[in-house]
């Protein structure tokens, strides 16, 4: 069986000074199994093309009131280029 491909994506923030440590928990959480990356959207962008060329199966948003709309556009991209399943987390799940 493939190796199951996550991508975990912090949401641009203010202040993007800080830096979250729960997105680096969950990926720890993940089986051997699971390649886990994670990409910090306060400091580089997100290719939307590459995940459906690397075959990303699960890409999860951390949100929060302050990214919600950014949440639902990039969510609607993904689902316009990609075939990944997209969940949400944090404080607005």
């Amino acid at each position: 069986m493939a190796q199951k491909r996550i991508l975990l994506l912090e949401l641009p923030t203010f202040p993007n000074v800080t830096k979250s440590l729960s997105l680096a928990q969950v990926c720890a959480s993940f089986e051997p199994s699971f390649d886990c990356t994670i990409s910090d959207l306060n400091f580089e962008k997100i290719d939307y093309q590459s995940l459906k060329k690397e075959k990303i199966d699960l890409v999860g948003l951390k949100v929060s009131m302050q990214n919600f709309e950014k949440a639902k556009e990039v969510t609607r991209r993904i689902k316009e280029v990609a075939q990944s399943l997209v969940f949400w987390g944090g404080e607005l799940p």
